[in-house]
């Protein structure tokens, strides 16, 4: 996780933008999952989920940066809240 963290710092040092890392760490991330379905061998399903590890380290700094892209800071708190009100109907 913590080397996607740093890829993540990388990437936009390099002037790339978080709707674009936020698509390839989830497609990346997705691809990774899928491989130890298919693959038997346990050296490249263990390489599978480190890339995918990597991917959600990518993926937590890239949903706060879209958040507070996209939701203003005022609204912020009452938006996620209501956001998360069908997770918790879901889980009852």
């Amino acid at each position: 996780i913590i080397l996607g963290g740093t890829l993540y710092k990388q990437y936009l040092a390099f002037g790339g933008t978080v709707e674009k890392l936020m698509l390839f760490a989830c497609a990346v991330g997705s691809i990774a999952l899928a491989i130890p379905c298919v693959v038997q061998e346990h050296t490249l399903q263990l390489v599978s989920f480190l890339v995918f590890e990597t991917c959600v380290g990518v993926f937590w700094p890239s949903a706060s940066s879209l958040r507070s892209m996209y939701f203003p800071e005022e609204t912020r708190a009452s938006v996620m809240a209501t956001l998360r009100v069908p997770q918790n109907v879901l889980i009852i």
